[in-house]
């Protein structure tokens, strides 16, 4: 309903295991842009249960590639994808800062399954000529997002007076860029036509202690935390 007030939007509400129905949609429009960001996401729920990543996020970009690749009047397949499959810097010996040329290490089910859907779109490019771009980028945040996230998880728990769970000693740190801000980077990257990978960043990262410290700064009261285990 947000997007009412444009004549040529029409949402549906399909999964992309769907295979017919993808088709169906395809046929109907022939897109000349494909922007894949659907995605089984949060760590997490990838170290509870791994299925639904492989499902979604490996065989539903399958599908839409299978579909894609018939479509003549595709200009570009844009797979978002995630900082994710780049692995833990603290694997390694320095700190360093991951390029588009770095080796995919999945660190959880969530990261291999995204990296196995990059691997699936670059076999579609050389294999079948399939234009595509893949756009890794660091957490994102903005209103509307998931209850399960950090930062809506930190104002649920400030709004009930609850502590919030905190993994490990706090100091993992993590890249943050607002989704508005991403966004804008995919289609300045579209429009330029670019292909290939395109690392997005924006250079602010933090600990969750971080987080915590701004959030506190900005509401003037003092945030209880709890320390739980860390993830696997």
């Amino acid at each position: 309903k947000h997007f009412s007030k444009f004549e040529n939007y029409s949402f549906y509400k399909v999964d992309i295991l769907d295979r017919k129905k993808i088709n169906y949609i395809f046929l109907k429009y022939k897109p000349k842009y494909v922007i894949n960001f659907a995605a089984e996401s949060h760590v997490d729920n990838s170290i509870k249960d791994g299925k639904p990543f492989v499902r979604t996020n490996v065989e539903g970009t399958f599908n839409l590639l299978e579909v894609a690749r018939q479509n003549p009047k595709l200009k570009k397949f844009v797979q978002i994808s995630t900082d994710e499959v780049y692995g833990d810097m603290d694997d390694y010996d320095t700190q360093v800062l991951a390029d588009e040329t770095f080796p995919l290490i999945g660190s959880s089910y969530y990261s291999s399954t995204k990296a196995s859907a990059d691997l699936l779109v670059q076999a579609a490019g050389r294999t079948y000529g399939l234009p595509y771009l893949i756009t890794r980028t660091c957490n994102n945040y903005g209103s509307l997002q998931h209850d399960e996230k950090l930062l809506p998880t930190i104002i649920n728990c400030v709004k009930n007076n609850i502590p919030v769970p905190i993994y490990g000693d706090g100091k993992n740190i993590r890249e943050w860029i607002h989704v508005h801000d991403n966004t804008s980077f995919i289609w300045d990257l579209i429009e330029k036509n670019a292909s290939g990978i395109h690392n997005i960043s924006s250079g602010e990262r933090y600990t969750n202690l971080d987080i915590i410290e701004m959030i506190e700064n900005i509401l003037n009261r003092k945030i209880e935390i709890e320390f739980v285990e860390d993830r696997k």
